[in-house]
């Protein structure tokens, strides 16, 4: 990978790296706090549905505060009127006023005045247990029903979750002894839901919080509410009111934030579960805008590269390319004279200065090498040349010598007969004379096998002549080819002298074969000689047969002698051939 290549993957990874960590920045930071803002109102529109139910149930309250202070209703509790005739009972109150039910009790809590309504099917009905217990209760949830201000809540009932609230009605303006009690409630169908989510313009789902039917996410927020002891709304000096509903949020899907609110009851168990459904429009801002922020960082980091890119290029890449183009060619064209021209002041330009540094230096050191060269070339010369054998190169094809000659010493042109060009244009095989029996196989394989070998043979010269030869050839690498060196030695001179000697060894075996006759022929006379001077028997007789004892004595050391001969005879038989045919 060039250097180009290099920085722009440099570039390009550290653009990505920017771009990831940016991206993870955004995804925790900026998405982060965008979903904490979409929480906070995603909170504030929730608090404003249970704000807008607690009005409702604050509206039932001031009507119940309104009928509770009214001549009509002690008149009623106390006796001077009759409940039959409290016209406020009427069906038309009911329509008007939207109300389910409306109970007025003594302070005994038993009713005596009430009537239950359906608003949907318009007709009366009747008042259920589960409401009069709460009348009969004399705490609900530590407020007692005779306190100034009553209670108010919701409370779930067979038919569904009931608002209600209970006022205590006194005899007088002074509240100072209370007569009885005031029930209004109104049903929290799915009427009052579809108003309250158009007051709220959000989706709104109520179930109750036992409900066997509830929905996976309910079941799922039900396990992160925290459910503990107080009322869905509570009275805050005469004049305010705090809603207290635990509240937990769920992401739904892409598009949608729901928060889960635990409502309880009057007694302060849970009673309902309302979902708010928000939809995502701040994430899906903070999305879009993180998604437009990162395109632009992109277009910008891509610009960016680019202007870097063409600046490295300009001030840094094109010279140093410049400078490897350069030296690769002063490389390749082996001119260490030439010099690199490079301009500027910085690093590049010192570095252009080393090389021309160094390229100095290597042309000095080529031409003391080409002189070292040439010097050892020229003492290999006279060195090869001075060997007075010859001395033959050629390459070694391993199975024959058909292998080029590649070179030859003087002496081999002066012993052979051709120049040294003809030699170079010849064959091994065109000068060495081949055994007459097996030819040259056995050798080209003993010194394939084992790298060299040592042999007799001959030579052949231009004139034809045959030159005995004693060659010492040895396998060696020859720049990653194997070739043989060939040293031959001639051995015309030893030759004449074995032959010399084996005719003086076989004039010697001639005369000793001679000598046993010549002692055979002595031997024979000297016995004659014995016998006709013993027969002689005169005054000489005795001493020429102790003459020819003297002689016979002679002849048995020369026999002697010629045992000892014998013996060498055998030793020069063994080692050089004498006798043998």
């Amino acid at each position: 990978m060039d250097l180009r290549k290099k920085t722009l993957a440099i570039i390009c990874i550290t653009l990505l790296s920017l771009l990831l960590v940016l991206l993870v920045l955004s995804e925790i930071v900026v998405l982060g706090g965008f979903s904490n803002t979409e929480l906070r109102s995603a909170e504030k529109d929730t608090n404003r549905v249970l704000v807008a139910l607690g009005n409702d149930i604050n509206t039932l309250d001031a009507m119940a505060a309104d009928w509770a202070s009214r001549d009509d209703t002690r008149g009623v509790l106390t006796g001077t009127s009759s409940a039959v005739q409290w016209s406020r009972l009427s069906l038309d109150t009911f329509e008007r006023l939207q109300f389910n039910y409306i109970i007025l009790s003594n302070s005994s809590r038993v009713i005596i005045a009430g009537e239950g309504y359906d608003l949907n099917a318009h007709r009366q009905m009747s008042i259920p247990e589960e409401l009069r217990s709460v009348l009969s209760s004399k705490n609900v949830f530590g407020t007692q029903l005779n306190s100034t201000t009553g209670i108010m809540g919701i409370q779930q009932l067979p038919e569904g979750p009931l608002m209600l609230v209970i006022r205590p009605v006194y005899a007088d303006s002074g509240q100072l002894h209370s007569i009885g009690y005031i029930l209004m409630g109104r049903y929290l169908d799915s009427t009052e839901v579809a108003r309250l989510s158009s007051m709220a313009q959000l989706p709104l789902v109520l179930y109750g919080y036992k409900d066997p039917t509830l929905p996976l996410d309910f079941k799922t927020a039900v396990s992160g509410l925290v459910s503990q002891p107080g009322l869905f709304i509570q009275r805050e000096g005469a004049e305010y009111m705090t809603v207290d509903a635990p509240t937990t949020s769920m992401v739904l899907n892409s598009t949608t934030l729901a928060t889960y609110s635990l409502i309880r009851d009057i007694y302060g168990e849970p009673a309902l579960i309302l979902r708010v459904s928000i939809v995502r429009d701040i994430y899906d801002q903070g999305r879009s805008t993180t998604q437009y922020f990162i395109g632009l960082l992109m277009a910008a980091g891509l610009i960016f590269g680019l202007v870097t890119l063409l600046l490295l290029e300009k001030t840094i890449l094109s010279r140093i390319s410049s400078l490897s183009s350069r030296v690769n060619f002063i490389g390749k064209k082996r001119d260490f004279s030439a010099r690199i021209a490079i301009s500027g002041d910085d690093e590049i330009a010192e570095l252009g200065n080393d090389v021309n540094g160094m390229i100095g230096e290597l042309e000095m050191s080529q031409k003391q090498v080409r002189q070292r060269l040439n010097q050892s070339e020229e003492n290999y010369r006279l060195f090869f040349n001075s060997i007075t054998d010859p001395v033959i190169i050629y390459r070694f094809s391993g199975g024959d010598l058909t292998g080029s000659i590649i070179g030859a010493n003087d002496a081999s042109t002066d012993i052979l007969g051709y120049s040294r060009e003809d030699l170079l244009a010849m064959s091994p095989a065109a000068i060495i004379i081949p055994d007459e029996g097996e030819g040259t196989l056995p050798l080209t394989g003993r010194l394939w096998a084992d790298g060299y070998v040592l042999f007799e043979s001959g030579y052949r010269t231009m004139g034809g002549k045959m030159i005995p030869v004693e060659i010492n050839a040895r396998v060696f690498d020859y720049f990653g080819q194997k070739a043989v060196l060939a040293i031959a030695r001639d051995i015309t001179e030893r030759h004449d002298i074995e032959r010399l000697k084996m005719e003086a060894f076989q004039q010697i075996e001639k005369n000793m074969q001679q000598f046993a006759l010549l002692n055979d022929h002595i031997r024979n006379p000297v016995q004659g000689i014995i016998g006709t001077a013993d027969l002689m028997q005169n005054t000489y007789s005795e001493k020429i047969i102790k003459l020819a004892h003297v002689i016979n004595d002679i002849i048995h050391k020369l026999d002697q002698g010629y045992i000892e001969s014998e013996k060498i005879y055998d030793f020069l038989r063994k080692y050089y051939g004498v006798g043998k045919k």
